[in-house]
């Protein structure tokens, strides 16, 4: 595996990237999330999931707050850093 994909710790020193405008992402995403539908099966929210979570549907919940959680912390420091985003 390419270290551009492991934990941080491990991936700065050698990181990953595309050269992508804005649609060639898009697609790019369209075409992972095609992909997932068609190999993992579909799962009910109330379905058992054997991890912590208990069922799918906590899971998934977990994962939004958890991308929005990193998310937050990213724009945080930019702004700690004196950053301003286009939209400021």
């Amino acid at each position: 595996m390419d270290n551009g994909f492991r934990y941080y710790t491990l991936q700065v020193d050698t990181p990953y990237s595309l050269s992508l405008n804005a649609d060639q992402v898009l697609e790019e995403v369209a075409r992972v999330h095609e992909f997932a539908k068609q190999t993992v099966p579909p799962y009910a929210s109330e379905d058992a999931y054997s991890g912590q979570w208990g069922t799918w549907g906590n899971l998934v919940q977990y994962q939004a707050f958890h991308v929005a959680y990193h998310t937050g912390q990213a724009y945080s420091v930019r702004h700690l850093m004196g950053h301003e985003t286009e939209d400021n």
